[in-house]
């Protein structure tokens, strides 16, 4: 936490994501990013703020001791300049994180609760995630962005959010029938709740590609020089890379952990860049 001394409160203001999830405040930021448009960042930085501090104007004019509730009513709709001024040069680059993210690989909903059912996801970089559960997430998040059908979005929370067994308290095996199942009855939820999970599928992976950005160049495109940017089969091409004579087939490649599939390719690369320099 930062102190933020405005007048004669302080306030305490998040730096992380870590921090912002153990604030409990993690959806309120999410609802801030999906509500705001591209060109409203100034806008949404001082949502942030209040969210995050509950510093909106009527509480600014408490903090500068402005004499009365009209006068601190009057700050709520024109914040004074010099102050405002203050917030953009010195606060608004604290909040960084948020709008050119930090990676926060650490999942803030472990647990969703929905219609008295409770869906446990992923763990921290969703390394346990089955390359079967990658295919069916990158597809799902390629088409949720290139379309914008919450459908598509439904079918990611459910791809990695499942219930866990009655007996045995584990979580359910991934199964595409199960996610089909689960994405229809997960039509009805929260839209920020979503959006919080995607936020989340995102950052971790922009953290795999950027840890093994060799292997997306190699194998996370179609082969072509000017690959799309969204490709929907991405995480298909890293899957069957390793299948064949590298590890059986593409079911058996589809049952492995991702961080292994990952591991296995890296490893690949590096025994065929050894070879290269034998030659």
């Amino acid at each position: 936490m930062i102190a933020l001394d405005i007048g004669s409160i302080t306030y305490d203001l998040p730096e992380s994501w870590t921090e912002v999830v153990a604030a409990g405040k993690y959806l309120d930021v999410v609802r801030v990013n999906y509500t705001h448009s591209v060109g409203e960042e100034a806008i949404a930085k001082m949502k942030v703020i209040e969210v995050l501090t509950g510093l909106n104007g009527y509480e600014l004019g408490r903090a500068c001791n402005a004499g009365n509730a009209k006068q601190r009513s009057e700050l709520a709709l024109k914040l004074d300049d010099f102050i405002a001024e203050q917030i953009v040069y010195e606060v608004f680059p604290l909040l960084d994180f948020i709008f050119e993210p930090e990676l926060l690989t650490v999942n803030p909903l472990p647990v969703i609760k929905y219609k008295g059912v409770s869906y446990y996801g992923p763990g921290e970089k969703m390394v346990e995630q089955t390359g079967a559960e990658m295919e069916e997430c990158g597809f799902a998040h390629s088409e949720f962005v290139k379309t914008g059908d919450e459908a598509y979005l439904d079918l990611l929370v459910a791809a990695m959010y499942r219930p866990k067994r009655f007996m045995f308290g584990q979580k359910l095996p991934y199964s595409p029938e199960l996610a089909a199942r689960q994405a229809k009855v997960f039509k009805g939820m929260d839209p920020i709740l979503k959006r919080g999970v995607l936020l989340f599928y995102e950052m971790c992976e922009e953290w795999w590609r950027r840890t093994y950005e060799s292997l997306y160049e190699q194998y996370g495109n179609d082969g072509t020089q000017d690959a799309p940017e969204i490709d929907s089969l991405a995480n298909s091409r890293i899957v069957r890379a390793l299948a064949g004579e590298k590890r059986g087939l593409v079911n058996d490649v589809r049952q492995m952990p991702r961080q292994e599939i990952y591991f296995e390719l890296a490893e690949l690369e590096r025994e065929r860049r050894e070879l290269e320099k034998k030659k």
